[in-house]
């Protein structure tokens, strides 16, 4: 198990999709930035055909 020090929002803190959410750079992993990464790639597709 973990600490009993530890309270629910130090769990909170380290949440994976929260830890993903705060990497916002150019790139990253967030849900935003994953969805622009794919419309980019559809555009650049539509080029070539």
């Amino acid at each position: 198990g973990h600490s009993p020090l530890f309270d629910e929002d130090v769990y909170a803190a380290i949440d994976m999709r929260a830890c993903l959410d705060r990497r916002t750079s150019f790139g990253g992993p967030t849900k935003e930035s994953v969805l622009r990464q794919i419309q980019s790639v559809r555009e650049t597709l539509k080029n070539y055909n």
